[in-house]
């Protein structure tokens, strides 16, 4: 595996652990749940659109996983 998969990992997992906790803080209905879910989505859109750039030999899945990535943020917006 290149480097350049690994580059952003660990951001990823932070926006990924930022997303747990803002549902987690949602179920017991804490203020400010509703921004550190939507900047975590958006942290992830934006860090997983650079991952898929500069991912070289693209496969079928790549594709399949950024349209997912690329789908859910609007899903987000009806849930305010």
């Amino acid at each position: 595996m290149s480097t350049t998969n690994k580059t952003l990992k660990t951001p990823l997992r932070v926006a990924l652990a930022c997303l747990i906790v803002g549902m987690l803080t949602r179920i017991v209905h804490w203020p400010y749940a509703g921004g550190i879910i939507l900047v975590s989505f958006l942290a992830i859109l934006v860090l997983y659109s650079v991952r898929f750039a500069k991912k070289n030999p693209k496969k079928p899945v790549d594709f399949i996983k950024m349209v997912l990535i690329l789908s859910r943020p609007p899903m987000v917006f009806y849930e305010f």
